[in-house]
């Protein structure tokens, strides 16, 4: 038998996301886009500041020949290879030095926490190291306070605290971004996606920064806080446009409903002449008016009481705090 033709299968670097698994493929490729990229860790790989057991009984381990290694800050690797949610590494400037990062299966979206792809973070700095971004948060009281496991970290945060500003920013402020770096120092568990962080400077409310991922995150989710100058812009000729449409649509019902109101007068005026006619569209009524009279001035009852005689039909027309009383239908007593 003829062998089949074996087709390649390409795994696309997005540079758009960290080191992250890709969604919609097979364990064993899920890390696949990463080969050949260099990714910088940031953290110690016993992770303790996330699990108090740490050590090699942590969910990223790394070894060296055989040996289990505790620290990796700083250093950058490229990777040479990826099995399941193994990682082989060669370092950057020794080639000879290479390394096996391991990382839990129930665990990888961890792996974002501690390394940086280069790719990932030069990206970030492209689309926004100098350039003005415009705060358009739809609340313009935005005044949340960071709470743990909140998932609110899409705004401004505070170098010192490491929590949302809690002092209200007017909207469509403009901020510039100062520089995009690895956010120093220990993060609490579920801080963010990952440590890339830009600064952004306004000479009247300070300096603080915002997570890169939730940024791209929320552009992905339409629910945009910051824009730059030139999507700004954007956004405000769609906003304008959708107001004069909705201002238009408001005007075409209004319109209408006062259409349909002169109607409604012509044919109550032509149907009941004009002394009840006048009474109906003021919804008014008053005793001797039919049944049809009344549902024309205030509506139809909630519920209908009837009683049947000999000679009479008797009925109880129950609204809202008023109550009907019709004998063969003519309206004969009103209680409020």
């Amino acid at each position: 038998m003829p062998e089949k033709e074996k087709k390649e299968v390409i795994f696309t670097y997005d540079s758009l996301t960290n080191v992250d698994r890709m969604k919609g493929v097979e364990h064993k490729n899920r890390f696949k886009h990463l080969t050949g990229q260099k990714i910088v860790s940031i953290s110690s790989s016993d992770y303790s500041n996330f699990f108090k057991y740490g050590g090699e009984y942590s969910s990223i381990k790394s070894y060296r020949n055989g040996e289990y290694i505790a620290k990796l800050e700083n250093k950058t690797f490229v990777v040479d290879s990826v099995s399941g949610s193994t990682f082989y590494l060669k370092e950057e400037n020794n080639p000879y030095n290479s390394i096996i990062l391991y990382v839990d299966s129930d665990y990888e979206w961890m792996a974002d926490f501690a390394w940086v792809s280069l790719g990932y973070f030069e990206k970030i700095k492209q689309l926004y190291l100098g350039k003005e971004l415009v705060y358009i948060h739809k609340d313009e009281d935005f005044d949340l306070e960071y709470h743990y496991g909140s998932h609110s970290h899409d705004r401004f945060m505070d170098y010192n605290t490491k929590r949302n500003l809690t002092k209200k920013i007017p909207r469509n402020s403009v901020w510039k971004c100062t520089d995009v770096l690895v956010l120093p120092g220990k993060l609490e568990f579920g801080d963010c996606d990952n440590r890339v962080i830009l600064n952004i400077e306004n000479d009247k409310y300070g300096k603080y920064y915002i997570f890169a991922s939730k940024l791209l995150q929320l552009k992905e989710w339409k629910r945009e806080n910051f824009l730059s100058i030139e999507d700004f812009h954007k956004y405000q000729a769609v906003q304008n446009q959708l107001r004069a449409e909705a201002k238009a649509k408001a005007a075409k019902a209004a319109e209408e409903a006062a259409k349909r109101e002169d109607e409604r007068k012509t044919n109550i005026l032509a149907r009941y002449g004009k002394y009840y006619g006048n009474l109906i569209l003021q919804g008014k009524i008053i005793i001797g008016m039919t049944k049809q009279q009344c549902i024309d001035a205030i509506g139809n009852p909630t519920r209908i009481n009837r009683t049947i005689t000999a000679s009479t039909i008797y009925e109880q027309w129950v609204y809202s705090g008023r109550y009907l009383y019709f004998e063969n239908g003519k309206l004969v007593t009103i209680q409020d």
